[in-house]
């Protein structure tokens, strides 16, 4: 059956009448979306709290939707080219619980960006001029400068931000070229001045770099409140023909899902912005069966285009033979199931990511949100070494070897990203080919595996990369980044060093690189790689003894 949503409500505010229309949806029905322009207010949208990984989510526990799917199978959101106009600091969509579910058509907008952007207009002395977007009010505080959006219903602010309180360094739009820069607009303030509807002044107690003409946005990094998009413990989920002006919070995660597909989908500011989205654009944390990216663009986003990994939790305690707790630690991870019965773990010394033990199978698992940890018991005994220590800390993480998809990211274009392009670390069958990389400022392939910081896991045992177009920029910030390459290998170890190879049977070939600093291939702990190219830089750091 289709669903028109016309039907539940009006174009100018339709957030509840999706929410009613969803509710008496059944399996194999469509919700279609007559082309227009639907507009959904945080007002009328729905809240729960839920965590997403990769954000502060603890902090701020408690997530609005515009669109809400949970527990739902066999179902169509078909926007036939419309646009959804979001207000106020949401996420988009959530799918949750959910099966054989199709989006598709539509373009995602926010009514006003929470990355603020400024327009250089002028320079003199220590005194820039800057100019905001027509849909970005604010107001003169005393010598700060308020940016704010406000609720048309409550007269209340959904967000605001005084000159760069939440912001994390400045991200500079030079045309194509999209760079950080730690010096922000509003440091080293003096005082400021209004001299327009959407212009003011800021004296700083130093010159600034910036151009006339180029917008420096303020990196919302620093406050990652929410998932832009999220889709979580669902599968079979297809995201088809979709164009993303902007995404608010973390970019669209994908967490513990099953089977997901994005094909046709553009990350592309609208005309009045430069800012796609807030930070990362594909998320990937967590998830099994197959993850396909293809013939998708990545332009001017705050953080990495694509991004899949595992998640390592760290040992805590023994609690018999059999059984003992683990713990997410990075402040942005946990809050939500990692493992289930049935589940093969493996076991890694942080010291090293070298194997710790066998592998095992989950027979039970009791999670603690709130602490963060998760209590396993398994068919078979614990690794004897499993509360080995290293420079005083536990050495020993955990991996959900079942929650490693095989992935294809195939067909795409990354254009004007200041930090990685695809960042994939998988157990499965990785297949990256026929990309296209242009301004990406880090590493444009970056294979990793981390125990230390973000602790992504994990060791890459069958990757392909071929048949790409590389074109490396001239490297900024040599100090801060040393290492650009279109391939980068580099776990993250605790204690830095790298004394065996982490990964293996990684494949580089029938590249096309163009590159004035950096390499094609800059790798420590790479095992086997091999790559046939012989025209460029490649360096294989050895390993530490």
């Amino acid at each position: 059956m289709i669903y028109e949503v016309t039907q539940f409500g009006l174009p100018k505010n339709i957030a509840a009448g999706v929410t009613e229309a969803l509710r008496q949806m059944q399996p194999g029905d469509t919700l279609h979306f007559p082309k227009g322009e639907y507009h959904f207010y945080k007002d009328y949208c729905q809240s729960l709290v839920v965590h997403t990984s990769n954000t502060d989510s603890f902090q701020r526990p408690k997530k609005t939707f515009g669109i809400l799917l949970q527990d739902k199978e066999q179902l169509t959101l078909d926007g036939d080219g419309s646009v959804f106009v979001f207000h106020g600091n949401i996420s988009a969509l959530g799918v949750l619980r959910c099966r054989q579910i199709t989006l598709r058509n539509f373009t995602i907008r926010y009514a006003c960006p929470t990355n603020v952007e400024l327009e250089v207009t002028a320079k003199q002395g220590h005194t820039v001029s800057y100019r905001v977007p027509e849909n970005q009010p604010f107001y003169m505080d005393g010598g700060s400068v308020i940016f704010f959006e406000q609720s048309p219903f409550t007269k209340k602010n959904y967000w605001q931000m005084r000159n760069n309180e939440n912001s994390s360094c400045a991200v500079r739009h030079q045309g194509e070229t999209v760079f950080r820069e730690v010096d922000q607009p509003f440091s080293g303030l003096h005082r400021t001045r209004r001299t327009g509807a959407r212009t003011f002044d800021v004296w700083s107690l130093r010159k600034k770099k910036y151009q006339i003409g180029e917008t420096v946005a303020l990196s919302m990094n620093n406050c990652r409140e929410t998932a832009g998009a999220f889709f979580s413990e669902s599968s079979d989920l297809a995201v088809a023909q979709v164009t993303v002006n902007y995404l608010h919070g973390f970019g669209w995660l994908t967490q513990m899902c099953r089977d997901v597909s994005f094909t046709g989908v553009h990350f592309h500011p609208d005309s009045q912005h430069h800012v796609s989205s807030f930070a990362d654009c594909i998320h990937v944390c967590g998830c099994k069966g197959t993850v396909t990216i293809k013939d998708c663009s990545f332009t001017q986003a705050h953080d990495d285009a694509i991004n899949i990994h595992g998640v390592f939790l760290r040992f805590v305690r023994r609690v018999d033979d059999h059984t003992a707790v683990f713990q997410f630690v990075h402040r942005q991870q946990g809050g939500y199931r990692a493992f289930f019965p049935g589940d093969t773990v493996r076991f890694y010394y942080r010291s090293s990511l070298q194997p710790c033990g066998e592998e095992n199978i989950v027979a039970a698992a009791e999670d603690d949100i709130d602490a963060k940890t998760c209590t396993l018991t398994f068919d078979r005994p614990l690794p004897e070494d499993i509360g080995a220590k290293f420079r005083g800390q536990q050495n020993v993480v955990i991996e959900n070897a079942s929650y490693c998809p095989n992935v294809e990211i195939s067909g795409c274009s990354i254009h004007g990203i200041p930090t990685r392009g695809i960042l994939c670390t998988s157990g499965g069958h990785v297949d990256i080919h026929h990309n296209t990389f242009e301004h990406v400022f880090m590493a444009n392939v970056f294979v990793s595996n981390d125990a230390n910081d973000w602790y992504e896991s994990g060791p890459v045992r069958d990757m392909q990369i071929h048949h790409n177009v590389f074109h490396l920029p001239t490297l900024r910030q040599k100090r801060s980044w040393p290492t650009l390459a279109a391939v980068l290998v580099e776990p993250i170890t605790l204690g830095g060093k790298i004394t065996a190879p982490v990964h293996s049977g990684i494949r580089i070939f029938e590249n096309e690189i163009t590159l004035t600093d950096g390499y094609a291939l800059w790798s420590k702990g790479g095992g086997d790689i091999e790559i046939d190219d012989k025209d460029h830089p490649v360096h294989i750091e050895p390993l530490d003894k």
